[in-house]
């Protein structure tokens, strides 16, 4: 049994999954979700897996403690090689363990071994040997809405890129880099350059403001239409256009990556974290596919 914490927004729970997915995969094992975070943490934060075709059970109360109880801490782990028992619990605060597929423990791991996951795994390394499996699986179980259809549709018909504006909570946050208008201007110029003629659609979760401030020259269309209970649908409308300029969030990261033009530009940010120790993991590699553009 593999038991994995799934919390945060849209974009971090995708990689919660595909690491789960990939790990339980790998060891033939039975993939249950801990859901608890979103029954006892009070933010916007809502729980979207079920709106896709993920294949997973819930984990219970009594099976979840009693992985917990057998806390294996990771600076343990480091100081010396431990066996591993009839189960274990791993915990990974951020982003940025490199090293985690490769640990001795990890390796060490069975089929009859139990396992508790905590962490964000927030690169493609984690899952990229099942690739084909997690972009089907990435797919709704139910169509688009009428109103996401017809946005569908315009972006079928045109030379698409979807532009993601993120705000919201990045706003004044010292952690994640708030990018500059310029870094979206670049990005189209480049694409320009690429792809002419293209239309924009733009993505935000703050609208008033990009209309108000995000001046292009351009054919544009906002896309006004969801909020946090339809942005599964926002999230396969934004990997529906040819190409994408993502924001240096985990949500239209897989707007670039499950988009399937072989022929697509995916842009991201040069600078994605405000926070020093952050953006130096990034610079060398973390995150971000190299196929990639960084502007």
């Amino acid at each position: 049994m593999i038991i994995t914490e799934i919390l945060g927004g849209l974009g971090n729970q995708l990689f919660e999954y595909a690491h789960a997915r990939a790990l339980s995969i790998r060891l033939d094992q039975e993939l249950y979700f801990d859901l608890s975070f979103f029954d006892s943490y009070h933010r916007n934060d809502v729980y979207r897996l079920d709106k896709f075709n993920t294949s997973v059970k819930v984990a219970n109360f009594k099976d979840i403690q009693r992985l917990k109880q057998k806390i294996i801490k990771p600076d343990i782990l480091r100081r010396g090689l431990k066996k591993l028992g009839a189960s274990g619990y791993y915990s990974k605060s951020n982003h940025f363990e490199n090293n985690w597929i490769d640990r001795p423990d990890i390796k060490l791991l069975e089929k009859k071994d139990s396992i508790y996951i905590s962490g964000y795994f927030a690169n493609q390394k984690y899952f990229i040997e099942i690739e084909n499996i997690i972009r089907h699986e990435i797919t709704l179980k139910e169509p688009l809405n009428s109103e996401n259809e017809k946005v569908l549709t315009q972006i079928k018909n045109s030379n698409s890129v979807s532009i993601h504006i993120r705000r919201g909570d990045y706003v004044n946050n010292h952690y994640f880099a708030e990018l500059p208008l310029d870094y979206y201007y670049r990005a189209i110029d480049y694409l320009e350059s690429y792809s002419p003629n293209s239309t924009y659609f733009i993505f935000s979760d703050d609208m008033p403001w990009v209309k108000e401030n995000f001046k292009l020259q351009a054919k544009i269309i906002y896309v006004d239409i969801n909020d946090s209970l339809t942005d599964y649908m926002e999230l396969i409308l934004m990997a529906s256009c040819q190409h994408n300029i993502i924001a240096n969030s985990t949500f239209s990261w897989w707007a670039g990556w499950i988009n399937n033009n072989i022929n697509k530009v995916v842009i991201a940010p040069n600078v994605w974290f405000g926070n020093s120790l952050a953006q130096e993991k990034y610079k060398n590699g973390h995150l971000v596919p190299n196929s990639w553009i960084k502007i």
